[in-house]
């Protein structure tokens, strides 16, 4: 089978040739075909033999180089030429539409560039007025701060001061405000819990229910006990005048007195009752109640105690029993003490000068 073929007119219609093109080139189609035929004509009589073939040769040739056929042929290439001469200004008419197109989108793509540029310069300037730096001075500034480092300042532009970097400088400085007090309150907390552990009293914390959460070294040296033990008892197991009752009621009352002094005994580990003088303090803080209980041994101080009144009653019984003057006098010169028997002689003395008898 013949593959399918299509006319040459058909093909250049279908590539844009215009109706008047098509017809110019009809016309030189039309004269070619008449040409064609003279042509023939040419061909026969010059391919002639016999007689008279040579006359005939002559007229053929006549007939292909004459006036009339050289107009023939003109009149052929002149649609042509002029179907040449459309296509050259149909061509050059698109290739300068296809320069101005290409030069307008040119155009276009530089405007478009430029504005993107001008976008992206307004954008990084919106950003870093936004941010007061860039993005990696806020990277170092931070990471300074998630380091815990607090004192490197942090230089800001006046106009920079409501920027990211602007408040970032404000929030180191609070940082460091803070850094500072937790530092001074760490090294104040360090010297009192030092003060706390170097105390010959002993100090307790203790909760709404009698639980002790706290104590100081001076706790176990008096009572025998660790620390860890005593952090898992309660005020009960150390005082036998203090049940869960009387707890209740005394700690009712120091929340609303809000401090108290009193004295009572603690048991120590070998089961000795200690006297102590206890100085209790209401403490509150959030939701937490604590009594903050000092106790002092009063050991010592009972035993001076009582070795004051036997010296005392020492000195009565000599004093009532001795003949010697004993005058006490104090720094105005007013007789403080007076043994009894000067006591006696005086009123003897003051009897017999009123002239008084002693029944």
């Amino acid at each position: 089978d013949l593959p399918h073929t299509v006319p040459l007119i058909e093909v250049m219609r279908r590539n844009g040739f215009s109706g008047e093109e098509l017809a110019r080139l009809g016309d030189a189609k039309v004269q070619s075909d008449r040409l064609a035929v003279l042509e023939q004509e040419a061909m026969r009589l010059s391919e002639a033999t016999g007689p008279g073939a040579a006359a005939l040769k002559a007229r053929a040739l006549q007939m292909v180089f004459d006036e009339p056929y050289h107009r023939a042929k003109a009149a052929i290439m002149r649609p042509i030429e002029e179907v040449r001469l459309s296509l050259d200004r149909r061509t050059e008419r698109a290739v300068h539409e296809a320069e101005f197109h290409a030069a307008l989108l040119r155009g276009v793509l530089v405007f478009c560039a430029l504005w993107l540029l001008f976008m992206l310069w307004r954008t990084r300037s919106a950003l870093r007025s936004t941010l007061g730096g860039s993005v990696d001075e806020l990277y170092t500034h931070i990471a300074r701060l998630g380091q815990g480092d607090f004192s490197s300042v942090i230089p800001v532009h006046r106009e920079s001061s409501e920027s990211v970097l602007g408040w970032l400088a404000e929030t180191r400085s609070r940082l460091s405000e803070i850094d500072r007090e937790r530092r001074q309150a760490e090294e104040a907390l360090r010297m009192t819990q030092a003060g706390v552990d170097a105390a010959t009293d002993e100090i307790y914390w203790i909760t709404a229910d009698a639980r002790i959460v706290e104590v100081n070294p001076a706790v176990c040296r008096a009572l025998g006990y660790t620390r860890e033990e005593l952090l898992q008892m309660s005020i009960p197991d150390l005082d036998p005048h203090y049940d869960a009752e009387v707890w209740l009621r005394h700690f009712a009352e120091l929340r609303e007195r809000g401090s108290q002094k009193f004295e009572t005994e603690h048991r120590s580990r070998d089961g000795r009752l200690i006297p102590v003088e206890i100085v209790a303090t209401y403490v509150r803080y959030g939701d937490e109640e604590r009594n903050c209980a000092i106790a002092r041994d009063l050991t010592e101080r009972r035993q001076m105690e009582q070795a004051l009144r036997v010296s005392e009653e020492r000195h009565r019984i000599i004093s009532e029993h001795i003949t010697d003057n004993i005058w006490s006098l104090g720094l105005d010169l007013t007789i403080t003490y007076m043994s009894p028997f000067d006591i006696k002689v005086l009123f003897a003395e003051m009897k017999r000068c009123l002239g008084v008898t002693s029944p």
